[in-house]
């Protein structure tokens, strides 16, 4: 299996945080290409992107959030330290 985000496993996986902005930031790129777009498909395609933006900032928060109690727990031990939270595999 795939694996996207940075674990002991892929140290060199996204952050958590950076792919949600990162999925934002082109979801956002993508709705400019058909803003120009007036048919009815179109206006549905932009506002279900509106609403995925809407849900990625959501859960940008939380993963910022889930940063902060990590980062109350000690410093970054980087993708192949041990955990700050959690047992040691």
């Amino acid at each position: 299996m795939a694996k996207l985000l940075m674990s002991k496993d892929n140290p060199k996986g996204w952050k958590l945080e950076d792919l949600l902005t990162t999925l934002q930031d082109e979801v956002v790129e993508r709705m400019s290409r058909i803003r120009g777009d007036n048919r009815p498909e179109a206006r549905r395609v932009l506002e279900n992107s509106a609403e995925i933006i809407t849900m990625l900032g959501d859960c940008s928060l939380r993963a910022q959030d889930s940063v902060r109690i990590l980062d109350s727990l000690g410093s970054k031990r980087g993708a192949t330290g041990s955990p700050r939270i959690g047992p040691e595999t």
